[in-house]
């Protein structure tokens, strides 16, 4: 064979073998990413790090040696796959942790983050052609935004991410903007009317006034168990079960914020110690705030963030000092009995099961933590 004809059997050999890895590379696509992880998935390092699936539909294996990632339009090699096959059908989880490893027997790790507010995420081929994109796009804390069906399908939200498996689950085609307040939280001094709005007409606002957190499925309410009377000395009884109910509303018409003080309390007469006769129950009611909490639903939506204010309307004006500092929290993660972090519960009933015989103590304003025997 003349240097000739090798010369040309060489060439039709390398252009081959670029078409063909051309034609593969068309079928590799970015398929789901996460730009802030809170707590969804963890790397190996036990960090909750941003990261980008790759997905590869093609019918045969592919080598990505040379294959770039990166968040830059401008430098489309950021980031270089080493030499790594995926096979047909494989989902490739790549961390955008910024820890750039690159061992392909070790779980991949670039050289950048994503900023969850958007930015482009790129992949390349070697021959510089950009085989898919993701534009810049604002993605919420522990929400991917990803494709579906894998690889060819319209991107959106999943409120239940994937990593590293197909994309499953509810698509959203869009994440809802916050609830918007007429009025700021704070202090006033004579009531007003509270309206709540949001941008698209189209949404549903759903509201609570007693601390929960806004829930669409929870307009009957939901109902725990509390107690108020524990046998904190060892001839006291196990105190009865009482219940309260935590309940969301649908908004209609603009809430009136009022002076709630003469109302009767509820939070205040919940016992925080193991007492069986807490002696430290006001008498008279306090003074007290209203919480609003809202978000808004809409079909094949994301529901928004949850949005808050705390007023307090008292004529005579704030007697405080110092800032004033308002906890949103539902009130079953301080007095459910099971779960409460604000009670004895559950715990103080299971020791004193174990330990009939121990005085724990015979002083009234002693807590939980009082003497032993």
């Amino acid at each position: 064979m003349t240097l000739k004809i090798l010369t040309r059997h060489i060439l039709f050999i390398l252009i081959s073998f670029q078409v063909s890895v051309s034609v593969s590379a068309q079928n590799i696509a970015l398929n789901e990413i996460m730009a802030s992880n809170a707590y969804t998935f963890a790397d190996e390092d036990g960090d909750f790090e941003d990261w980008i699936e790759i997905v590869y539909y093609g019918n045969e294996p592919i080598n990505l040696s040379g294959f770039g990632l990166s968040d830059d339009y401008d430098r489309p090699f950021r980031w270089i796959f080493p030499d790594l096959t995926i096979q047909p059908g494989e989902f490739l989880l790549v961390w955008a942790s910024n820890k750039d490893r690159t061992d392909p027997d070790t779980p991949l790790h670039t050289n950048f983050a994503i900023s969850s507010s958007g930015e482009e995420i790129l992949l390349t081929a070697p021959d510089s052609t950009r085989i898919d994109e993701h534009p810049p796009t604002e993605i919420p804390t522990d929400i991917s935004y990803g494709r579906f069906p894998d690889g060819i399908g319209d991107w959106g939200y999943f409120s239940d991410p994937t990593p590293g498996a197909s994309n499953i689950g509810d698509q959203y085609s869009e994440m809802l903007e916050p609830v918007l307040f007429s009025h700021n939280g704070g202090f006033y001094t004579s009531p007003f009317e509270l309206e709540l709005s949001h941008p698209d007409p189209d949404v549903t606002i759903i509201y609570t006034l007693d601390g929960s957190e806004p829930d669409i499925d929870n307009l009957n309410g939901t109902t725990y168990r509390y107690k108020n009377q524990y046998p904190y000395l060892r001839d006291d009884p196990f105190g009865p079960f009482l219940t309260q109910t935590y309940t969301s509303l649908l908004y209609e018409s603009p809430l009136l914020i009022k002076d709630r003080s003469k109302e009767p309390d509820k939070l205040t007469q919940m016992s925080s110690t193991a007492h069986y006769e807490p002696a430290y129950f006001p008498e008279s009611p306090v003074r007290k705030g209203t919480v609003v909490r809202a978000r808004a639903y809409k079909p094949g939506s994301i529901s928004s963030h949850l949005t808050g204010h705390t007023y307090f309307v008292w004529t005579d004006g704030t007697p405080f000092q110092i800032p004033v500092i308002s906890l949103q929290l539902n009130e079953d993660s301080f007095f459910d009995y099971e779960k409460g972090i604000y009670n004895a519960g559950v715990d103080f009933d299971t020791w004193r099961t174990d330990n009939p015989d121990v005085r724990r103590g015979n002083r009234p304003d002693m807590a939980t933590t009082g003497e032993g025997v």
